[in-house]
């Protein structure tokens, strides 16, 4: 499907050419693991430290900081660390900096609005000045097979903390009978009615706010790690999740592209574990 060229210490997809340079995106899905990035994290302080909050306001997104593509961790790491351990001088002079947008996510208005009518979608973020960067929602779609009419008709929107409306299968009414004056009794522990939320929050996190068609073989990518197997290394390497540079539902999540190459819209937590492809265009 693309062409494959070796730069540095890795082997990369050529996505585009333009003139004398070329859009790269590594082939393999690898890990980014340092003193500065935990733990493959896209951003490590993605949440307020609620330790010391009551039960009924942890890990709520109210209580989220709001991290884009530009202020991210990783995107530090990527042009610090990374850079400088994998490419020499030589090759780094090859990779062209660029101007890229950072738009907005179309699944999803911001949650923490009370007007879903005047509230914005979740926010990308600034342009960036990039030497390497991972690839946007868009840029995913332009490369690995159109979607762009499922993004910008979306059927899903996130209106509150614990609210979402549907127009399929009726998964709004469902959550919305809920409400937030259920998170605990009075024995200081979560009621039956919160389990039963987050509940149904997680299966509409894991089931419909996932692109899946006919590219999801080709969005796959496979690991650096290789598959454990009775706690010895079988030698296999298995296919990983990776970040994009998009936004998710919310400021603390970012999207990704799952092991089976469907893209989660909603995101994972920034302080979340997933694997990367970074992107560049270089001097060919």
């Amino acid at each position: 499907m693309f062409d494959i060229i070796q730069f540095g210490p890795f082997d990369w997809l050529v996505l585009e050419r333009k003139g004398n340079t070329a859009l790269l995106l590594m082939k393999q899905a690898i890990d980014i693991e340092n003193e500065i990035n935990k733990d493959n994290q896209y951003h490590r302080r993605a949440l307020i430290d609620d330790t010391l909050l009551p039960y009924e306001k942890r890990n709520n997104i109210n209580n989220a900081l709001d991290i884009t593509w530009e202020e991210c961790d990783l995107r530090k790491t990527l042009h610090g660390i990374f850079l400088k351990e994998h490419f020499t001088r030589e090759e780094r002079a090859r990779i062209v900096e660029v101007t890229n947008e950072n738009p907005d996510n179309p699944w999803f208005k911001n949650p923490k609005s009370t007007n879903v009518e005047t509230a914005r979608y979740v926010a990308g973020g600034k342009p960036t000045k990039d030497k390497v960067f991972l690839l946007s929602l868009w840029e995913v779609s332009r490369y690995f097979g159109d979607f762009s009419k499922a993004l910008a008709n979306p059927t899903f929107m996130q209106v509150g903390p614990d609210k979402f409306m549907s127009t399929k299968n009726d998964v709004h009414k469902k959550i919305g009978q809920k409400t937030e004056h259920h998170y605990i009794g009075s024995d200081g522990k979560p009621t039956k009615a919160t389990i039963e939320l987050l509940e149904d929050v997680a299966a509409v996190h894991a089931d419909q706010f996932k692109i899946s068609d006919g590219n999801n073989q080709n969005r796959i990518a496979i690991g650096e790690r290789n598959w454990v197997e009775g706690g010895k290394d079988s030698g296999n390497p298995k296919p990983e999740s990776w970040w994009l540079r998009t936004p998710g539902m919310c400021g603390n999540r970012a999207i990704e592209v799952d092991s089976l190459g469907k893209i989660h819209v909603g995101g994972t937590a920034l302080d979340g574990r997933c694997c990367i492809r970074p992107a560049l265009w270089l001097k060919v």
